[in-house]
């Protein structure tokens, strides 16, 4: 357990902890029992706890039938002082996975993402190898369970994918 975790556990319950840090980190919909088996509280303990983060609004609640499942509310304050305060200040995503990068190949490529939504990444290089990236992502995958959309090209290829119109050069912003 890292120094953060220690500490929160000493301030708050250590249940509680875990299942905001599994919570904070979940893109989409999750169920009690999903979270209950992931961070390995009982049930009943997740259900109190995810009870209590409705009623601050960081959870969202929906019901259909019998079936019940939670979302956490990305765009409130609460989230973000709590994601702060449990996981630290949001680094994006794309300059941990350059940083990453950069730890592996130590610079040698180029790396442009477009300015659209679906941020897309392409790797110019001779050097670096589309197997190797794979393994880097997979790390962050792990680390940030954000899949980044990356492409590894030959700096001629990046040129002739520009010269075609394939790639907007005023779309594209350095990494």
């Amino acid at each position: 357990m890292d120094e953060k975790s220690t500490l929160l556990s000493s301030l708050f319950d250590k249940k509680t902890v875990e299942i905001l840090k599994k919570l904070l980190l979940k893109k989409d919909i999750f169920y009690l029992r999903d979270i209950s088996r992931e961070t390995g509280v009982p049930l009943a303990t997740t259900f109190r706890i995810v009870q209590k983060l409705v009623s601050m609004g960081l959870v969202g609640r929906e019901q259909q039938d019998k079936f019940t499942w939670y979302k956490l509310n990305r765009d409130s304050q609460t989230f973000k002082e709590v994601h702060e305060l449990v996981i630290g200040a949001k680094q994006d995503p794309l300059e941990l996975f350059k940083t990453l990068l950069k730890e592996k190949f130590e610079g040698g490529f180029n790396a442009f993402v477009t300015k659209d939504k679906d941020k897309k990444v392409f790797i110019v290089s001779d050097l670096v190898k589309t197997v190797d990236v794979e393994e880097v992502s997979k790390k962050f995958i792990e680390n940030s369970g954000f899949k980044p959309n990356y492409m590894v090209v030959t700096p001629q290829f990046f040129e002739q994918m520009q010269a075609m119109g394939l790639i907007a050069k005023d779309k594209l912003g350095t990494l």
